[in-house]
């Protein structure tokens, strides 16, 4: 995979801040263009600057809101497309987009059976599932395929 440069960062300009307050995963990699300092604060330290300062964590919660990144720009219009999601407020809807954890699947793998317990929701970013289920005499039938 090629990379591609999103943007630069300069004094004053902050970055992590995304994986630290919903707790998840980085999506992209950071790479020091010349020697430099930066400054780090932990998830305490970040929740404890937004206990004593309501605005920064309006400040930080509009900033995620806006970015264009294309896989959150994808997952805020799938999860707008859930019945039930569609009049949710934007912030909730970015929450469950950063909330939520890309998985690869190979083509015909099986990514669930009967009898799993359901644990995660899946929305598909790209490809296409067959829901199947085996009648009682053993026949595979396709409920739907998306």
């Amino acid at each position: 995979m090629e990379d591609v440069e999103v943007c630069i960062l300069g004094p004053s300009d902050f970055f992590g801040e995304v994986a630290l307050y919903h707790d998840t995963f980085r999506t992209a990699s950071v790479m020091a263009a010349n020697y430099g300092a930066c400054g780090l604060i932990n998830l305490k330290g970040l929740h404890q600057l937004t206990v004593n300062y309501p605005k920064l964590k309006k400040v930080l919660m509009m900033q995620m809101l806006h970015y264009d990144d294309g896989v959150r720009l994808f997952l805020n219009t799938a999860l707008r497309r859930i019945d039930y999601l569609k009049d949710a407020k934007e912030e909730t809807i970015s929450n469950l987009a950063y909330a939520m954890k890309n998985e690869w699947v190979e083509a015909n793998s099986i990514v669930f059976e009967p009898g799993d317990k359901s644990e995660v929701l899946f929305l598909i970013h790209n490809g296409a599932v067959d829901i199947i289920t085996t009648m009682d005499n053993g026949t595979e039938f396709t409920i739907e395929s998306l």
